[in-house]
């Protein structure tokens, strides 16, 4: 079981955070995949982003990083899932996009373990 000094009350997979709650989801899931970059979230305007076709006003999540940062830039509001993939990328920077997305998935199911766990304690039931 993962050691919930993340909030995992405030957990579920698909849960829209708020900046607080993804700035502390961050600073977790750094910690928990041993990354030494610092590590921030930029909200960005969908007109920045172009699809396949060069429309701009798509929707996006991805990150970039250096030996010394990592910025995950989104146009809609992260949710948990979100930060661990992307996480998970900076972490694991030679796995393909398959090997992210099945990591990404079993800690999904670790959480979520978690807050059904932790949830009916606090008398909140998780969304």
């Amino acid at each position: 079981m993962l050691n919930a000094t993340f909030n995992c009350k405030v957990w579920s997979r698909h849960r829209r955070l708020r900046p607080n709650e993804h700035n502390l989801a961050i600073a977790f899931w750094r910690d928990y995949l041993s990354i030494s970059q610092e590590v921030r979230a930029e909200k960005i305007s969908p007109y920045q982003v172009t699809d396949e076709r060069g429309r701009s006003g798509s929707s996006l999540t991805g990150v970039t990083f250096t030996e010394t940062q990592a910025i995950i830039y989104h146009t809609r509001a992260l949710t948990g899932e979100d930060i661990i993939h992307e996480l998970l990328h900076v972490s694991h920077s030679d796995w393909n996009e398959q090997m992210v997305v099945q990591e990404t998935d079993r800690l999904v199911v670790l959480m979520s373990s978690c807050a059904k766990q932790i949830s009916p304690k606090l008398g909140y039931a998780p969304v």
